[in-house]
C-alpha cells in the first residue's frame, strides 16, 4: 500500500509504503520453562564469563561440570553472559539439561 508524503508531518522528501510482516515460525530446541531456568542462571552474573557461570552453578547441583563444559562450544563458553545470542542460550540449555536428565535416571 502506497503512502503519499503529504500523509507525514514534517513532509518527507520521498514516498512511503506501508509492508506487511508476520514472525517466522521457528521450531525451539528447549522448552519455554527451561530458556526462563537458564536464562535466569546465566543473568544473574551478566559480567562474568558463560563457563564461570555454569561452572558454579553445577558444582551447586553436584553435576559433572566438566563434562557439561566440554560439550559445549569453546567459541559460547568463553563469551561474557552479556555478549550470547537467544540461540546460544538455547544450545547450552539443551546440553545442560541433557545431561541433569540422564543423571536423574
Amino acid at each position: 500500500m502506497r503512502v503519499p508524503k503529504y500523509a507525514f508531518y514534517p513532509i518527507p522528501d520521498v514516498n512511503s509504503i506501508m509492508l506487511k510482516a508476520w514472525p517466522v515460525e521457528k521450531k525451539h530446541i528447549i522448552s519455554f520453562e527451561e530458556y526462563e531456568k537458564i536464562t535466569a542462571i546465566l543473568f544473574s552474573s551478566p559480567n562474568k564469563k558463560v563457563k564461570s557461570v555454569l561452572k558454579n552453578h553445577l558444582k551447586r547441583l553436584k553435576a559433572p561440570w566438566r563434562e557439561i563444559l566440554s560439550s559445549l562450544p569453546r567459541y559460547i563458553t568463553e563469551k561474557r553472559v552479556r555478549e550470547i545470542s537467544p540461540e546460544e542460550i538455547e544450545k547450552i540449555g539443551e546440553k545442560m539439561f541433557k545431561f541433569i536428565q540422564d543423571l536423574q535416571v
